[in-house]
C-alpha cells in the first residue's frame, strides 16, 4: 500500500460508530432454553477513526473509508442509549457529497494532493470496469447471433 493508505486521520465528533452487542456473562442473560432467547442490558459502541477509502462506486469525489483504530465509549444500558439516541436518518440524510468530503478529509489531516491521488485511482478503476462491462455485453451479442435456433 502507499503511504495515503497508512495515513489515518481520528475525528471524534463525527457519527461513524458502530454498535456492538455483546454476548458476555455480564452483558446477556439467557431467558428460557427452550426458546434461544437472549436479552442483552448493555450495548459498547466504538467511534472509528477515518480514512480515505478506494471504493470505486463513489460517483463523484473521494470515497471516503473507516480504518481500524477507534475509541471505545463506557458500556450504556441498552434501554438509557435507545432513549438518548437520535431518530433514524433517511437516506437522504446519510448522502455526503463530495465538497463535504474532501472537507472532511482535509479537516483530519490529508492533503489535497492525497485526495486528488485517490480520486484519479478510482476514476481509473470506474473506466477499466467499463471497458470489461461493455467488452463482456458485447460479447454475449455475438454470442448469441452464433447459437442456431
Amino acid at each position: 500500500h502507499d503511504e495515503t493508505s497508512h495515513k489515518l486521520g481520528l475525528r471524534t465528533n463525527l457519527k461513524i460508530m458502530s454498535t456492538l452487542f455483546q454476548s458476555s456473562k455480564e452483558n446477556a442473560v439467557l431467558m428460557d432454553d427452550s426458546s434461544k432467547l437472549v436479552r442483552f442490558s448493555k450495548i459498547n459502541v466504538r467511534e472509528y477513526e477515518i480514512t480515505l477509502g478506494h471504493n470505486p462506486g463513489c460517483k463523484r469525489g473521494p470515497p471516503i473509508g473507516i480504518g481500524s483504530g477507534y475509541i471505545e465509549k463506557d458500556p450504556v444500558d441498552i434501554n438509557v442509549y435507545e432513549k438518548r439516541r437520535n431518530k433514524r436518518r433517511t437516506r437522504d440524510e446519510l448522502y455526503t457529497d463530495c465538497h463535504e468530503r474532501r472537507s472532511l478529509l482535509q479537516s483530519v489531516g490529508f492533503s489535497v494532493g492525497d485526495i486528488l491521488a485517490v480520486e484519479q485511482e478510482v476514476a481509473r478503476t470506474q473506466k477499466a470496469r467499463k471497458i470489461a462491462r461493455n467488452a463482456y455485453f458485447a460479447g454475449r451479442q455475438i454470442e448469441r447471433k452464433r447459437i442456431p435456433v
